[in-house]
């Protein structure tokens, strides 16, 4: 019987087929050294991030470990040739990735949020109320007026149209004159 020392690859995948504890093992710690050195700087700098040699080569070999109850050597460094395969497909998906990637280096977390506060909803909420009690308090023709510009965005030419105002310039007067009557009913 041989030493651990001296057992070939094809010994160890005799014995990982036969199920032998600690084949795996001694398959693995047999071929990582080289796989590390042969893997080492295949990961451009661009596509590394939290990723490095070491990682890709063990989840290279994590991957394989299933495939390896079949796999059949042929030749003098077969099961490497097979495991530097699997490193560089890795390597590839791993590159792929990062072009995917937004090239900006802005974090989101740095950006900020567009979207009103909490704070800034409650006093909108707050101001729209007050805005619809106070509106609500006016003569319908001032409501028309007021809801006409500010929440339809109509022009004064259209609204004097609709209320039958003499022209824009009346209708932008009468507009000032609900919005300080509305003013004042928000104050109170």
């Amino acid at each position: 019987m041989r030493s651990d020392s001296l057992e070939t690859t094809v010994d160890l995948l005799a014995k990982l087929r036969a199920g032998v504890q600690g084949a795996e093992t001694r398959l693995v710690e047999r071929c990582l050294p080289p796989l590390k050195r042969w893997a080492k700087g295949r990961l451009p700098r661009f596509a590394r991030g939290l990723y490095d040699t070491q990682d890709l080569v063990h989840d290279a070999i994590v991957k394989t470990l299933p495939r390896l109850q079949s796999f059949d050597p042929r030749g003098r460094g077969a099961l490497l040739g097979f495991l530097m395969r699997a490193v560089n497909n890795k390597v590839i998906d791993e590159v792929r990735k990062a072009r995917k990637r937004p090239e900006s280096d802005t974090s989101l977390d740095t950006q900020p949020d567009s979207a009103p506060s909490p704070l800034q909803w409650a006093i909108l909420r707050q101001g729209m109320s007050r805005y619809r009690t106070a509106l609500a308090t006016l003569s319908a023709g001032d409501q028309d007026i007021i809801r006409a510009r500010f929440e339809d965005g109509r022009s004064y030419e259209e609204i004097a149209h609709m209320t039958e105002k003499p022209n824009a310039n009346a209708t932008r007067a009468a507009a000032n004159r609900a919005i300080a009557r509305l003013l004042k009913a928000m104050a109170r």
